[in-house]
């Protein structure tokens, strides 16, 4: 049995509990007021403090903390660091950083931290040992840097951009003309390598300011060159918006393509096919004089362009139009002193001409002449007459042949008429001058291939008849007795350049082609074929190496051109003629133009170049037809919405918009039943098939003549569906 305590023990045990209860109450205030003084402590600590164990509880922070992560206080002392950066601070933190800290040793490093709100900022992060309430912690000290690093960043890259100028610089210093390409394609690679773009690209413009080309280009590992598919753009047409800011002088800077309002959907469809997600283009140019511009795209991801690479395109777009203009202008003294020894050989030309004219005049004044006198005392039964009307015929063709022999070397235009080419071939066939060539090369083939339906020129017969004479001497004394000449006509419409041996405009042609299977002309002359006096015929055999120059200046005297080919195969000549809707006489056609005529039915023109409405306008008005014309596709599908049209005139290339098939597709959802005939300056192709399976009508090939386009009309509209 266990004794009770008597009242003076139980007295002594009471008074001993309260001593322990006031000493504990004591400690109590002492840890209180401790942890106050820390908390004290910890707010006045500049920088966002957090004391947290070595699990990541968080234990403590102070309001700097609070603020910077964006949590209210409450909800952080019941995380882990853990769910701040949880893709940074992870176990491998905790065992290899935490638990190995040491008191007064300090561990620094950067970090990128995370806001309650996503965004992330650059922190430098100071982590010490401590100890609370008997516990080991980590008191983590960190101070937002990401302004600090943005100015260092800008330094150095300011830095480098200042370095990267000078080299650019350097690169053309001293560098020949031959050289500037290799230069240009230095410094995009160095621009962007510098930007991190996908792709750095120069455009030059030509002579006229509208059409640009692709010259220069620098693509990044992995990147598709695009150059050779940025040839001959008008800008106007194919970037209307980017050219309007290029004629203003103004940067266009673009960090997001598939943001780009509506006014500008032809770039944005163009750059987004591209796989363009980022671009800039900031012009290059010559006191005030705009050349081209200097750009970059970005393929991988989107990217903010900052006035430094504006800046450092400004510059670059700078030194590389200087270089480009110091290889121009040395160009152009080239030339030009290559048309000053020129002209010193027409001049001699002309003196050589005049004095020939002069000696074969006074020889050719008794052909021409005598017989005219004999002609006069002969009876008109004569058997001599018609051999003297050929004497008198041949001398005064002589006569002409000289006279316009003269007018050439002296640089004076001829008279023109219109003129159709088939007729100056097939009269030149029948001629002496031919029949003389077939005597010395009795073994060539000549073969004739003329298009039936061939349009005028605005030409001189005789010059024309000239470049026809000289270019097939030229090609029997290739081929001898080996092989064969052709020579074709056709009607070819161009609605875009064409580079050759000259650049050919956009247009309607008649083309001249006389082509033979001789050796060729050798690499190394063909630059030169068309100066005067250059020949490397044999003396004695043949001309004196004038055919050419001739033939050179009567076609740019037609405002002509001429494309040159040549291989061990062969060599071709297309010589370009500009067109001429003017008929030379009225031909007997198989309809009259009465019969031709409509009833005033509406036709749609559908055609993307202004001067092809114009002329097919022309065409259905001159045969009683009401004619609207629009310039792109989806005009066209906009108007039949809302109107009834008799006929579409439509055709098949159209850029930038859907071609042709695709017009007639979306229209005949909405009418059924209309008709359509296709109009193309190309060839038959898939496109035109599977227009034509839709149930458009005919099919025209440009350029269109009066006749054809009634007579297609008028079968389309009698057309029973």
């Amino acid at each position: 049995m266990v004794e009770k305590p008597s009242y003076e023990e139980l007295v002594e045990q009471i008074k001993k509990l309260e001593r322990e209860l006031d000493k504990q109450k004591k400690a109590e205030d002492i840890l209180i007021e401790k942890e106050n003084s820390l908390k004290t402590i910890l707010q006045n600590l500049p920088g966002d403090v957090i004391v947290h164990d070595l699990e990541g509880k968080i234990l403590l922070i102070n309001e700097e903390a609070a603020r910077v992560k964006g949590y209210p206080e409450k909800d952080l002392l019941n995380m882990y660091v853990q769910d701040l950066d949880p893709d940074i601070i992870t176990r491998n933190d905790r065992e290899n950083v935490w638990l190995k800290l040491k008191p007064g040793k300090a561990v620094r490093f950067e970090s990128v931290s995370v806001r309650k709100d996503g965004t992330q900022y650059v922190s430098e992060v100071n982590l010490n040992a401590a100890e609370l309430g008997g516990k080991p912690v980590v008191l983590a000290i960190s101070f937002d840097i990401t302004e600090h690093k943005r100015l260092l960043n800008m330094l150095e890259q300011s830095a480098e951009m200042e370095r990267l100028i000078s080299d650019i610089s350097s690169e053309f210093v001293g560098l020949s003309s031959d050289q500037v390409d290799r230069g240009i394609d230095s410094a995009l690679a160095l621009i962007g390598n510098f930007s991190e773009a996908d792709r750095a690209f120069v455009f030059l413009f030509r002579d006229d300011f509208k059409i640009v080309e692709n010259t220069h280009e620098w693509c990044a590992q992995g990147i598709n060159p695009d150059k050779e598919n940025q040839k001959n753009r008008e800008l106007s047409r194919y970037h209307p918006m980017l050219a309007s800011y290029i004629e203003k002088h103004e940067v266009f800077n673009v960090p997001d393509v598939e943001a780009l309002p509506e006014e500008f959907n032809i770039e944005k469809e163009h750059l987004m096919a591209n796989g363009v997600k980022s671009m800039i283009v900031v012009p290059m140019k010559l006191d005030d004089r705009m050349i081209g511009f200097i750009g970059l795209h970005s393929m991988k991801s989107h990217q903010t362009w900052s006035n430094d690479i504006q800046f450092l395109l400004h510059m670059a777009g700078e030194t590389l139009s200087n270089a480009i203009e110091r290889r121009r202008a040395e160009k152009r003294l080239k030339e030009s002193e290559e048309k000053l020894a020129r002209s010193k050989k027409m001049e001699s030309l002309g003196l050589l001409a005049g004095g020939v004219a002069h000696d074969l005049n006074n020889v050719l004044s008794g052909i021409v002449s005598y017989p005219e006198l004999l002609l006069l005392d002969l009876p008109q039964e004569s058997k001599l007459r018609k051999p003297i009307n050929t004497i008198l015929e041949s001398g005064n063709r002589a006569v002409a042949i000289v006279q316009d022999l003269l007018t050439i070397a002296r640089g004076v235009a001829s008279p023109k008429e219109p003129l159709n080419l088939n007729d100056i071939i097939n009269e030149y066939l029948n001629s002496p001058e031919f029949s003389k060539i077939r005597q010395y090369y009795p073994g060539i083939k000549v073969r004739a291939e003329l298009d039936d339906e061939l349009l005028n020129i605005y030409g001189s017969a005789i010059h024309i008849r000239k470049i026809i004479m000289n270019l097939v001497s030229n090609a029997s004394e290739a081929v001898e007795s080996r092989g064969q000449i052709i020579i074709s006509t056709s009607n070819r419409y161009l609605d875009r350049p064409v580079k050759g041996y000259q650049d050919v405009k956009e247009g309607e042609y008649i083309v001249l082609s006389i082509s033979d299977n001789g050796p060729g002309i050798p690499h190394e002359y063909i630059g030169r074929i068309f100066e005067p006096f250059f020949t490397k015929k044999q003396i004695g055999r043949s001309g004196t190496g004038l055919g050419l120059a001739v033939v050179w200046n009567i076609l740019q005297d037609h405002e002509g051109y001429v494309d040159v080919s040549s291989d061990k195969n062969g060599t071709n000549f297309d010589l370009y003629f500009p067109i001429t809707r003017v008929e030379i006489r009225k031909k007997d056609a198989p309809l009259s133009i009465d019969e031709l005529k409509g009833k005033g039915e509406t036709i749609l023109v559908v055609d993307d170049v202004e001067t092809q409405r114009e002329i097919s306008c022309s065409i259905l008005s001159a045969l009683g037809y009401s004619c609207i014309a629009v310039s792109c596709g989806e005009d066209a599908v906009q108007y039949v919405k809302d109107n009834r049209v008799d006929l579409i005139l439509l055709d098949m290339i159209m850029e930038p918009g859907i071609n042709g098939c695709e017009t007639y597709s979306r229209i005949k959802k909405i009418r059924p039943d209309q008709k359509a005939i296709i109009v193309s300056g190309m060839a038959e192709t898939i496109e035109v098939k599977k227009t034509l399976d839709l149930g458009a009508g005919q099919y025209l090939k440009k350029p269109l003549t009066l006749e054809r386009v009634g007579l297609a009309i008028k079968k389309e509209l009698g057309r029973v569906r």
